[in-house]
């Protein structure tokens, strides 16, 4: 099953060591991951809360459109060289076509894969976003 396959998804024992370090630095600076990932992904305003952590809002958005923001995974799972690990992050949840018209005007010569996580394993529920997986062709 697809749970059970994600699941197994790794990254290399390096990238394992650099991302728990990071949390830990996270967790000590930022209310939470989602605040971390609303200023630095989306720009959002940080203001210390009661306890001296950060916490961040999502910006100003008076249209009241969906943002998007592509990004290259911080600490990707591990994959073949060539392979390279974007997140694509949204303030609502997308569409099947919708993930699939962003990668298509993102990467529209290169051969991709996406997915995105099932709630038991995802790291920031509080976010939506998709993994898209792309082949460089390079090794």
């Amino acid at each position: 099953n697809t749970h059970d396959s994600l699941a197994k998804l790794q990254r290399s024992r390096q990238q394992y060591e650099e991302y728990h370090a990071f949390l830990g630095e996270l967790r000590a600076k930022w209310a939470s991951t989602a605040d971390y990932l609303r200023r630095t992904v989306f720009g959002g305003e940080a203001v210390p809360g009661p306890d001296g952590r950060l916490a961040a809002s999502m910006p100003p958005n008076p249209g009241g459109q969906r943002l998007t923001v592509w990004r290259l995974n911080d600490f990707p799972y591990w994959f073949e060289a060539g392979i390279q690990h974007h997140c694509l992050w949204s303030t609502a949840a997308l569409s099947t076509s919708e993930i699939e018209q962003h990668i298509q005007q993102r990467f529209p010569e290169q051969e991709t894969q996406y997915w995105v996580n099932p709630p038991a394993l995802q790291s920031v529920q509080a976010i939506w976003h998709c993994h898209v997986l792309v082949n460089t062709g390079q090794l």
